[in-house]
């Protein structure tokens, strides 16, 4: 998602999208070719398999972006910038986010925890709904949450 985000095409990824865990992965001997053949590896902190990975690889330090998975905004752009200026995708970047905006779209909705919509609703100039997986507060429940959410879109739910 980061990389992508930062304008690459070109992306491989190593632990399936789909585990639970991915910083469980128990990684394959094709996975180094694809680590070699890498002009960046962007890898999780929390990932100990790229810790092996990187003593089987011919990886330079400097084509290696380990990233904090905190999802805030500002960690967001901070280092979304990062690596757009590592890999030259400064312009592509904005492109990207205009080019959704150029399809006029009536509504915005994206998540609290991946802020990355709001600047598709800023060039579109439409309003934006903002989700949550997390509470609000300590002590908004579960049930209190998706009821919020729900509200936030305009649905009503049963009693």
């Amino acid at each position: 998602m980061l990389a992508k985000t930062a304008g690459l095409d070109n992306v491989s990824i190593l632990a399936p999208v789909d585990m639970k865990h991915p910083n469980e992965y128990d990684f394959k001997s094709n996975d180094i070719k694809k680590v070699n053949d890498a002009a960046m590896v962007i890898y999780s902190e929390y990932e100990p398999f790229m810790k092996q990975i990187f003593e089987s690889a011919d990886v330079p330090k400097e084509d290696r972006c380990m990233v904090v998975t905190e999802n805030t905004l500002e960690t967001l752009r901070t280092l979304i910038s990062s690596l757009t200026e590592k890999m030259g995708t400064t312009d592509k970047t904005l492109t990207q986010a205009a080019e959704l905006a150029t399809l006029k779209p009536a509504l915005i909705i994206y998540n609290f925890h991946f802020p990355q919509g709001t600047e598709i609703a800023s060039l579109a100039n439409v309003s934006v709904v903002e989700l949550r997986n997390y509470p609000e507060t300590e002590e908004q429940a579960l049930v209190q949450l998706i009821q919020d959410n729900a509200k936030k879109l305009g649905l009503k739910l049963p009693n």
